[in-house]
């Protein structure tokens, strides 16, 4: 079980008279309470990854990748990573935001939008700010909206539904293993057909795409963590062969495993 976060991670944003504000802290393995805030939230992982769960999906933030929360959304954080560095910045709402802005995001990061996120992190939340940091601030609102046009497809839908629900935590839990949609449901007492029904009705894909989906999410999380081989996740994530695995990591992502390993 990962220790609970709380005082760090939801920090009492609604409480901080600053507008726009970073905080910047070590955390290591954790999870959050639910929570929501009255600021929009840009969220970038070092040294691990994270996983955000909406009441309509769950997200993963692999490394060099970070995350927009739109405002006054509930979630939650976790992470296995011993060693996450998590670096947030809290926006005020705007009048003017754009729809986009509104919608959760998950985004790769260029090396200058992480060195401009860690910029941030000379600034403290008590002091009203300067204008050097205002107009930086300012500056960095402005290019999120442009690099979340990037948004990668890095989410699994979540369900009421108790039947769905069941089955998605059994794939989750053996991505390793051969899975084939009929097998899976006899072993939860469904037809093939019913099924494939829920899936397509309740999240309108089926479950080979839901599969493959929940892989490449998987491999991206294990992709993240230190000493990494793409071989090795290729089969832990239920591949045949690493070429298999790449082409599908690369339909999805954007890259090959081998460069999404590569600092950008």
């Amino acid at each position: 079980m990962c220790p609970k976060v709380t005082s760090i991670l939801t920090f009492n944003v609604n409480q901080r008279h600053k507008a726009t504000f970073g905080i910047h802290q070590r955390v290591g393995q954790m999870v959050t309470d639910w929570h929501n805030h009255e600021r929009h939230q840009l969220v970038y992982a070092e040294d691990g990854a994270l996983s955000i769960q909406t009441q309509s999906k769950h997200l993963l933030l692999p490394a060099q990748h970070a995350a927009w929360l739109p405002a006054h959304s509930m979630h939650r954080l976790a992470s296995r990573s011993p060693h996450l560095y998590l670096r947030t910045v809290y926006f005020w709402c705007e009048t003017y935001d754009s729809s986009t802005l509104q919608q959760f995001h998950v985004f790769p990061l260029s090396m200058m939008a992480k060195e401009m996120i860690a910029f941030t992190e000379k600034w403290d939340v008590e002091h009203e700010a300067g204008v050097l940091e205002m107009s930086f601030l300012q500056t960095l609102r402005l290019l999120i909206g442009e690099w979340v046009q990037a948004t990668l497809p890095l989410a699994l839908p979540a369900t009421d539904d108790p039947r769905l629900d069941t089955v998605a935590t059994y794939i989750q839990e053996h991505l390793a293993e051969p899975l084939f949609l009929e097998s899976v449901a006899a072993l939860h007492g469904l037809s093939g057909r019913t099924l494939l029904r829920l899936f397509k009705t309740e999240w309108g894909t089926t479950f080979g795409a839901y599969l493959r989906l929940a892989r490449i999410i998987k491999a991206l999380e294990l992709l993240s963590q230190p000493d990494t081989s793409v071989i090795e996740v290729a089969y832990a994530v239920g591949y045949s062969s690493p070429a298999s695995f790449s082409q599908a990591f690369a339909r999805l992502v954007g890259c090959s495993p081998q460069m999404f390993l590569k600092p950008s």
